[in-house]
């Protein structure tokens, strides 16, 4: 891509241009051609009804803004009651759950011993497998 396709490129968009590199890029026929093309592609896609940052910032108003509404009031209920349910319960603090564990915690369960194997699988080397060299094969 050249310079005259940034320039033109930059007019499209609504970037701020110089105004002597837009002279230069719409003096040569393919520059022209550059700007037809681009406003014949905006115009096919403003067809699709695709929204502008303005469109949507726009449409911040009534219903959207009464859903959002209900939606933040409905998290902080939720929230709220949680923090009630969980207060008046009468759940253990945490270092009264983690004492408790501690004490059940016993040595029995550390030399605990595996149950006994069900089948028994033996490989003989030569007969259920061959040795390789291994290594890096030079």
């Amino acid at each position: 891509m050249t310079n005259f396709h940034e320039v033109i490129a930059a007019l499209i968009d609504g970037e701020r241009v110089d105004p002597d590199g837009l002279k230069e890029a719409l003096a040569r026929p393919e520059g022209r051609e550059y700007l037809v093309d681009l406003l014949a592609l905006r115009e096919l896609t403003s067809e699709q009804s695709w929204p502008t940052m303005g469109a949507v910032s726009g449409r911040m108003t009534g219903r959207r803004v009464r859903w959002l509404a209900t939606a933040a009031a409905v998290v902080m209920a939720s929230a709220l009651g949680g923090y009630v349910a969980g207060h008046h319960t009468g759940l253990a603090p945490v270092s009264d759950v983690q004492r408790a564990i501690e004490a059940s915690a016993t040595p029995a369960l550390v030399t605990l011993t595996p149950p006994a194997p069900t089948r028994v699988i033996r490989l003989d080397p030569g007969v259920d497998w061959q040795e390789g060299g291994g290594g890096i094969v030079k």
